[in-house]
């Protein structure tokens, strides 16, 4: 046998990837939505295998695993199942942008949209945010958050919260 091959099973997903026993259990640990072990490679790592080392030895060989591009991809495998791809985050995202409860988060949902899709101004230039009869959106809003200056300004000034 090879210096560094383990015996034992692979595991071979729906996609052809193959694993072995632990970087399975890894992943499935690292993508678990109702565990402290989510997106945290040590504890996903601590919580497969009884460990005698340091922590620090332990975030090592965790960062390690973490980067290993067949457990990099059986994370992306697992994500998607999970409902984290492309489709669903648009989905999420335009639900952000098409609500009118929370206009400081729409706008983000809006300038973030832009970003992706590099759309309009990029970082340092300046931005006009012009509102279609914005008297009238102000009117039907009857909403405390938003006040309407008065004098000759041309285009209100939107907050958009940092």
């Amino acid at each position: 046998m090879k210096k560094g091959a383990r015996q034992g099973k692979s595991i071979v997903t729906a996609t052809g990837l193959k694993l072995t026993p632990s970087q399975e259990s890894f992943a499935q640990a690292y993508c678990n939505f109702t565990s402290p072990t989510f997106c945290n490679a040590t504890a996903s790592l601590e919580s497969i295998k009884e460990w005698q080392g340091t922590r620090a030895s332990l975030s090592m060989q965790a960062s390690g695993m973490k980067r290993h591009p067949v457990i990099q991809a059986r994370i992306r495998e697992l994500l998607e199942e999970a409902g984290f791809s492309d489709v669903e985050v648009d989905m999420e995202h335009l639900k952000v942008i098409k609500q009118d409860k929370d206009l400081s988060n729409k706008m983000k949902g809006i300038i973030e949209f832009n970003r992706l899709k590099q759309r309009g101004a990029q970082q340092g230039q300046a931005v006009t945010v012009n509102i279609v009869n914005y008297a009238d959106v102000l009117r039907q809003r009857n909403s405390d958050s938003i006040q309407v200056l008065a004098g000759e300004t041309p285009l209100p000034t939107v907050d958009i919260g940092e």
